[in-house]
């Protein structure tokens, strides 16, 4: 998909989006451009663009994920999640060189970071967790563990909870890191 082609879909203000992100691949340095590619989702997601907003909308009304932009050059992928009440990921990693950036546009989500115990076990343990509102975006380096959860409340959700989740390549093709629920401790005495 071009970029001409994505400001008719989904409107100028993606377009240019889209084209910050293409810059931010200027650089070599990863935490550089993975901070370029958060301010660029930032605006993004404060935009009023009447066509992006619309978009937003119609995603809003059922669950679901979309790929919205997927780059010939970079390989990065941007995608749009609706969110149900009830969900929630696992903690994971995007493997040695993966790495992401969610953004909430609408609605509320938890996203938990974790770290190894350091023994031997394949044991986790909690880190930090930041609940993100509307216009905030948070960039997952490599190596970076973290889950996420759906905060919003039957009574807010009535325009659903939108996530975009960019992805500095397509993660389906690299080994990640993935734990379950069990795997998390609450105590490293």
């Amino acid at each position: 998909m071009d970029t001409s082609q994505t400001s008719i879909t989904l409107g100028t203000r993606f377009a240019t989006y889209v084209d910050e992100l293409r810059s931010a691949w200027e650089t070599e340095e990863v935490t550089l451009r993975a901070q370029l590619c958060r301010e660029a989702m930032e605006n993004l997601l404060l935009s009023t663009d009447e066509t992006w907003l619309a978009f937003i909308d119609d995603l809003a009304s059922q669950p679901d994920a979309r790929e919205l932009y997927r780059d010939p050059s970079f390989g990065f992928i941007q995608m749009a999640h609706s969110y149900s009440l009830d969900h929630a990921t696992p903690p994971h990693g995007h493997g040695e060189g993966g790495w992401v950036v969610y953004g909430v546009q609408r609605g509320s989500v938890e996203i938990a970071t974790y770290e190894p115990t350091g023994d031997k076990s394949e044991s986790i343990k909690l880190v930090d967790s930041k609940r993100m509102t509307h216009g905030m975006a948070q960039a997952y380096l490599p190596g970076e563990l973290h889950s996420t959860r759906t905060m919003t409340t039957e009574a807010d959700n009535s325009h659903g909870t939108i996530v975009l989740r960019f992805l500095s390549e397509d993660l389906s093709k690299i080994k990640r890191s993935r734990y379950r629920w069990e795997d998390v401790v609450t105590s490293t005495k």
